[in-house]
């Protein structure tokens, strides 16, 4: 028996033992026995830049005599705030998680101070804590299939029924979202949609879904946890044309150190002083660095533009490689 013994996938050699990765560089891993793989999914999304970028290496390593977590926030908060707050015209950066659990945790607890509600609706895959995971299907199914109907996790979570229920859109039918909110859109305090959900519907749809549940004063919570630093420094989502109460940042964005950021309406800072949402890690400084540090250097090397073009090459083979990159002024490294 290994340990830790949860809360990541294992992997076993075709003799059983297990795998165990030692190290990594651009896109290769490799093991304990120094065999290597081919990391597609980049430590399950996180490592934007590759594994052991030269140039974000050098960087952060700077950063380790200057302290790791001080008593209050830093100026390196403040100005992490403003890479993200510049993609948005109304939002503001509420505080800093390790993970995006945390950051949608404490954007329902949010809405619930801001509604005085406490139902939700789901819509993906939002995080592992009970009332983000318990009785949810496998979310990255078609809508219509059997995993995608089937309900798992329903034992050994609370906050998930009666007065605090939590209801599944699963279907992306608006007509069934409407029966929801028919029910029970008076005390439902928010939508939570993981973004990666437009993979199996439209952004129509979405549009349509985020109108509805204000009609019913459902406040609306974009996860934009497996989109984010992807297109720009944030999210993909433009919102204006689909407008969020509480937006949530993370993965990509620390390229593989611990950085979630949760974005809400600066009028309603008295609800997230209230909320007493955050910790002590909330004012560690090394990912906050990190986050600014990605951000600089996917836009000076064009990787925001780059990345849809290093995915066609991927499932295009045919394509010239000389199109993956934008020819710049500079000297760029791959992003990838």
């Amino acid at each position: 028996m290994i340990s830790p013994l949860v809360g990541s996938d294992r992997y076993f050699a075709k003799n059983d033992a297990p795998i165990l990765f030692k190290k990594a560089k651009n896109y290769t891993v490799t093991d304990q026995n120094g065999n290597q793989y081919i990391d597609f999914i980049l430590g399950l999304g996180p490592v934007i830049l590759g594994h052991s970028d030269e140039e974000f290496v050098r960087r952060i390593s700077e950063q380790l005599s200057n302290g790791l977590s001080f008593p209050g926030f830093a100026d390196v908060h403040t100005e992490l705030a403003k890479v993200y707050e510049a993609q948005y015209q109304d939002m503001r950066v509420v505080t800093l998680f390790k993970t995006s659990s945390e950051a949608v945790t404490a954007a329902m607890r949010c809405a619930m101070l801001e509604t005085g509600r406490s139902k939700f609706i789901r819509c993906g895959f939002l995080g592992w804590h009970d009332s983000q995971i318990a009785n949810t299907p496998s979310w990255h199914e078609w809508p219509g299939s059997e995993k995608r109907e089937a309900l798992r996790f329903s034992q050994g979570m609370r906050g998930i029924d009666g007065q605090q229920g939590v209801f599944n859109w699963t279907d992306g039918d608006i007509t069934s979202l409407e029966t929801l909110l028919s029910e029970h859109g008076d005390t439902t305090a928010a939508f939570a949609i993981d973004v990666y959900q437009l993979a199996f519907m439209t952004m129509e749809t979405l549009q349509q879904a985020t109108a509805l549940c204000r009609q019913y004063g459902v406040k609306i919570i974009i996860d934009e946890t497996k989109t984010a630093g992807r297109t720009n420094p944030a999210g993909m989502l433009d919102t204006q044309a689909i407008p969020a109460d509480y937006i949530i940042l993370g993965k990509a964005v620390g390229n593989g150190l611990p950085l979630a950021v949760l974005l809400g309406k600066p009028e309603h800072i008295k609800i997230y002083q209230s909320a007493r949402i955050g910790g002590t890690h909330t004012k560690e400084v090394l990912s906050a660095h990190a986050g600014i540090i990605v951000a600089d250097i996917m836009q000076q090397r064009e990787g925001y533009a780059r990345l849809p073009l290093i995915c066609q090459r991927l499932f295009q083979p045919s394509m010239p490689p000389s199109r993956i990159r934008p020819q710049p002024s500079y000297s760029a490294q791959p992003a990838y």
